[in-house]
Parts: C-alpha cells; sequence; structure tokens
C-alpha cells in the first residue's frame, strides 16, 4: 500500500504544470521561498499538490510522510500557507501552528 501511496509524487498525470522545485516531497517538505509564494498559491502548484495529498489518502488514510507528518496535517498546513491571513507565506507561524498541535511542519514555505 505505501508503494502504491508513494507512485502519487511521480503521476504526471496530477503533477504536470507545477515546477519540480515546488513540489510536494516524500518527506513531507515543500519548499517554497516566501517570494514565490504567490506563484504557488496562484498557480497549478497549489491545485496540483491538493490532488496529490488526495490521491495519497485515497490509498492509505494513515499515512505518514518521513517527517511523521500526515495528509491532514500537510493538507491544513498547505491551507493556512497559501491562505488569506498573516500565516501566508510565513514557515515560521505555520510550523509554530502545527508544533502546538502535537505535528511538526517544517519546511512547508522556506
Amino acid at each position: 500500500m505505501v508503494a502504491k501511496a508513494m507512485l502519487c509524487f511521480n503521476n504526471k498525470i496530477i503533477y504536470s504544470r507545477c515546477d519540480e522545485a515546488y513540489r510536494l516531497t516524500q518527506s513531507g517538505n515543500l519548499n517554497v521561498p516566501p517570494e514565490a509564494t504567490d506563484v504557488f498559491c496562484n498557480g497549478p502548484c497549489f491545485a496540483e499538490t491538493r490532488l496529490v495529498l488526495g490521491c495519497i489518502n485515497g490509498v492509505i488514510s494513515d499515512f505518514l510522510f518521513y517527517n511523521r507528518a500526515t495528509v491532514r496535517d500537510k493538507t491544513y498546513a498547505l491551507g493556512a500557507g497559501c491562505g488569506s491571513t498573516g500565516y501566508r507565506g510565513n514557515s515560521t507561524a505555520v510550523f509554530s501552528l502545527f508544533h502546538t498541535s502535537g505535528n511538526i511542519q517544517e519546511n512547508l514555505f522556506c
């Protein structure tokens, strides 16, 4: 099951237009620098990353990334990092938000 979930990261139909540098990794990282937040959030990367998360969740609902984050954690962090609040593009704020809930979200936007 885990091997099938890992295929979601390399699915050319799901990840087709997002720059590879901004793609979610198996470690659970999204390496989007603050100055690229609008490009990531307003372009294909946001939608395609949500599709990857949905693909993973559809294969194995309790999937854990290498950094021990869940699909739910990543979905919430993605929403916070691209939202219209003070968390937008702010890796420190997103890290703090999820660290206090017991889940560590490193490198969402850094």
